[in-house]
């Protein structure tokens, strides 16, 4: 099956309206193509921060100039949350 990275995003985004109450975990499972499946990851988590309902990748939180801006700090910070919890399983 082929399916484009921008796919994967619209699939997120598509979950994203019909889960309940916006809650949705994504997998990530893979390491046929590395440079694909980081691809693939960039638009899931791109469409992940996104304003509901936003479908151009280049509007909302995650557009050049918010990250520039520093609008994403929060990620940071959740970001090392989960290296501190994975830490006990994996060496980060």
């Amino acid at each position: 099956m082929m399916v484009s990275p921008q796919m994967f995003g619209r699939m997120t985004r598509k979950m994203m309206e019909i889960a309940p109450e916006g809650q949705l975990v994504l997998a990530l499972e893979g390491g046929y193509n590395v440079d694909i499946t980081a691809e693939c990851a960039v638009e899931c988590v791109t469409a992940l921060l996104s304003p509901p309902g936003t479908s151009d990748p280049n509007q909302g939180p995650t557009s050049p100039s918010a990250w520039e801006a520093g609008a994403l700090e929060h990620t940071e910070r959740d970001l090392q949350k989960v290296k501190e919890i994975q830490r006990e399983f994996w060496p980060l």
